[in-house]
Order: C-alpha cells, then structure tokens, then sequence
C-alpha cells in the first residue's frame, strides 16, 4: 500500500509555498531532497516554492510512489483548468467575438466593475467556445446543456452558475439573439448561508498576534469599520478625518460613497501608524508608495489566526461580519448598521440577526415559563416530586 502525502499550500512573509507533511519514511524524505525541498521545523513540514515548475516536480517524483492528497479547493480548480484546456483548443468566430464586444461595451455603459466586466467576458467566451455555435443560432438548450456538462460537472460553485446566467441575460441584452427565450433561462436558487464571525475574545486573540503595528492597523481598521478589503486598500489619507473619527469611502460597491465611522481607540492607533509609517497618498501602501496587495493583507491574517491558534480559515471578509454581528449585539438598530455598512437593501443586513449570540442567549426559552407554571401550581411539598416525575417522563419518552 502507498504511503500518502498531505499537500497544503501556505503563505510565510508573503510568498506561497507548497507544504509536504506525511508520517516518516526515509525514502520519501530522499526523495523531497532530490526535488530541493527544505524541511521546516516549525511547520514539521517540507516545502517548495509555489511555482508551476515545483508542482510539475512534485508530481513527477512522486508519481507511483505515494498518494498526494490535495486540498479539496485545488482539485476542483485542476479539474476545471482541465475542462477549460479541453476547450480552449477551439477558436471564436468573428461573430461570437463581435457578440462579446458588445457584451462588453454594454457592461461598460452600465456602469459594472472591471472584475465584473471580465468574469462575464471570461464565462461568454468558454460558452461561446464549448458549443461552437453562431451567437443568432443560439437556444435555451444550449445554456442548460453548458450548465450541465461543463459547469455542474466540473465542480463549479452555485454562485459560478448564477453569475453565468446573468452573463447569458447580458448578452442578450446586448445583442439580437432572437432564438433564445431568456425570460425562461433560470440558475440554481441562491444559496441561504449564514455569515461566519468571530468572537470578541478571537477578536483580541488575533490582534494581540499581530506585533507589526502596520499589519494590527490594518486588521483593526477592517473590524472596528466594517470595510471590505478594496475599502481598506483604496483608502487615501484625504479620505480620513481624525478629529472626527470618520472617513470617507469613494466609490465602494454599487459606486456609492459612504461616510463610515472609527472608535476612539481606533484614531488613536491610526494616528500613531501614520506618525511612525509616514504614508504619501494611500494610507497603507506597499513597496515604491504603490497600493498594498490583496493577498498580503490575506497572508497577514492568516498568519496570525495561526498564531493565535484559531481552527478557522479567518477571511477580511470574516472580520467585516464580525463588526456588524457584534453591533447588532450592541443593540445599534439595524438601518444604522445597512448605513455603515454600504447596504442597499435592508435584507442583506437583515441577516447579521441570526448570528448574534449575545441577545439570543438572554431570551427566554418558553419551555422554562411552562416548567415554571407547573411548578407554581403544585403544592409546595409535592414540587420536587412532581417535577422529577415529569423530567423523568420526558426523558423516558
């Protein structure tokens, strides 16, 4: 029986490395030396830098030899570059690229984001290049049957399907497809899931793992302000107001503009970064006073939720639904917190009351009134004998 190797792909000061973890054996140990593995004491691991030349390695030295069990997420992502390639080998007719040309220009008049735009574009191509067919010959069971043998088959997530759907709405609307009948085009039903949060006493763990005081800025500023991540990145310094602890985010989700506000301790901290950092236009910038990445922000947290040993995979986004579960827990009413946290309809900030454990717990459980009811009716000799009876009897049945 092969041995199995446990892949996991992690950031350390900010570069991504492929990480190697299985029980001890001599030959595989030669064999992670041969491919120019380091072995980690702290992470008792062996690992490579994340590179495609690494992988392609890794596979090859192994490759018989032991079991490589990738993450979960990686797998799907292998078998959707898979299908993609299977694909990809097809060529756009001049009138399925005009087709998203003006899938484009139309998203563009409409006012939607860069990513937005491109993560159309990208899912009109692959339609356009898996069923091969003239954009005014197109049929709604050509949809589904792109839905079915190339999206739910290779493993492509509920809100993958629904943003294709749009697409599919888009491009209609941006061309003549008289064949297609988009009112009857559906996705699958938006998944109901609940925001995942962390407690306060995480909150703080977390933060008091955080030594640099540019990172627990940051993480800080996300948390006590409820902001997105390209909130935080796109801040400037014109945008802060210290003395009135406030700041401006231009142009969030939906290009709206909101005022949002900080704590007093959270001024205190920010003033001091920019005393000590000196930042020149972004107020958290990266090398050469350009915008700070993504994905270092993302490193950042996930190194110190491993710090400060939370078994959770910790997102910004985890922070921003902390800071709103928590203020529902303050008792702030509800249309303040859809204010401050960009929200366009009050549904979406409707959700947050699910997860607010604070409140939930002091409500009082109608099975306690009803025990309490009994009680008071019986003689005050006959109460504990009663009540062991009936607690008996509710068990045993």
């Amino acid at each position: 029986m092969l041995p199995f190797i446990r892949i996991s792909f992690e950031h350390r000061n900010g570069v991504s490395r492929i990480f190697l973890r299985f029980d001890y054996d001599v030959d595989l140990i030669n064999r992670c030396k041969q491919i120019r593995a380091r072995w980690s004491p702290e992470d008792r691991a062996w690992y490579l830098t994340d590179t495609k030349q690494n992988l392609l390695s890794l596979e090859e030295q192994f490759d018989g030899i032991a079991h490589l069990r990738w993450p979960a997420e990686f797998q799907n992502k292998r078998d959707q570059q898979a299908a993609w390639s299977a694909i990809k080998g097809h060529r756009l007719s001049e009138a399925q690229t005009e087709a998203i040309l003006h899938l484009v220009r139309y998203l563009k008049i409409k006012g939607r984001s860069k990513s937005t735009v491109d993560t159309y574009e990208q899912l009109a191509r692959k339609f356009f290049l898996f069923t091969q067919k003239d954009p005014k010959e197109l049929r709604n069971k050509d949809v589904i049957y792109f839905q079915t043998d190339h999206l739910i088959k290779n493993g492509y997530a509920n809100s993958t399907q629904r943003q294709f759907i749009t697409t599919m709405r888009m491009l209609f609307e941006a061309n003549d497809l008289p064949l297609l009948v988009i009112d009857k085009v559906e996705g699958p039903k938006k998944e109901q899931r609940l925001p995942k949060v962390l407690t306060r006493t995480e909150i703080m763990a977390l933060l008091s793992c955080c030594n640099n005081l540019k990172h627990r800025t940051m993480l800080s500023l996300i948390y006590s302000s409820g902001l997105r991540i390209s909130e935080l990145l796109n801040l400037r310094l014109q945008d802060l107001d210290l003395d009135h602890r406030s700041m401006m985010i231009k142009q969030a989700k939906g290009k709206k503009d909101r005022l949002v506000i900080m704590g007093e301790q959270m001024a205190i901290i920010l003033n001091n970064y920019i005393n000590q950092f000196r930042p020149i236009d972004y107020v958290f910038n990266g090398q050469g006073n350009a915008q700070y990445s993504a994905v270092s922000v993302r490193s950042i947290l996930k190194n110190a939720a491993k710090k400060a040993r939370l078994n959770k995979n910790v997102t910004p986004h985890m922070l921003r639904h902390s800071f709103a579960t928590h203020m529902i827990e303050e008792g702030v009413n509800l249309r303040y917190v859809q204010e401050l946290l960009g929200h366009t309809r009050p549904e979406t900030t409707q959700i947050y009351t699910h997860v607010a454990s604070e409140h939930l717990m002091h409500l009082k459980n109608p099975f306690d009134t009803l025990m309490k009811d009994f009680h008071q009716r019986l003689p005050m000799d006959n109460n504990l004998t009663q009540s062991t009876s009936l607690s008996r009897k509710l068990r045993d049945e």
